[in-house]
């Protein structure tokens, strides 16, 4: 499987959803009407992230560090986060503790480079889904897909 940042247009995009996981049409709609916030503090994933999602999601916003998406969070509700644990100023193991001070129900994907138990221990009563990256298109709309299903 070729990592996320391999993929750069629309079509290949598209050719590997229709392959791999199912019908695009039954994605947008379970998609086209929701809202994510991406996380992230390497420009580089932030980008491709955005890039990615903006195609298949409604809204697709971008925050640097957990201050940065919280600030974004008072401004505006959003369907999903997928965050970064490890990023300056406010980790996102702290951001998630913030959301779920604020809203046991909001969907959060937490998302990091180490394979670590303890990250998968202290995130065990917040209810969020842990991926490690390098992240394979397969694992991420693996995941995705079915938290779409439940805001639906």
């Amino acid at each position: 499987m070729r990592n996320l940042t391999n993929y750069v247009n629309l079509v290949g995009l598209c050719q590997h959803i229709l392959r791999e996981f199912m019908d695009l049409e039954k994605i947008l709609a379970l998609t086209k009407n929701l809202s994510v916030l991406i996380v992230e503090d390497e420009l580089a994933l932030r980008e491709s992230f955005q890039f990615l999602l903006q195609n298949l999601f409604a809204e697709v916003d971008t925050a640097e560090d957990g201050l940065e998406a919280l600030n974004k969070m008072d401004e505006r509700d959003y369907d999903i986060v997928l965050t970064d644990l490890s990023m300056p100023r406010m980790s996102g193991l702290r951001l998630v503790d913030t959301i779920r001070t604020k809203s046991q129900s909001q969907i959060v994907v937490a998302i990091s480079a180490h394979d670590d138990e303890e990250f998968a221990e202290a995130l065990a009563p917040y209810n969020v889904k842990l991926l490690t990256k390098p992240l394979e298109m397969d694992e991420l709309f693996e995941t995705l897909v079915p938290l779409c299903e439940q805001l639906r």
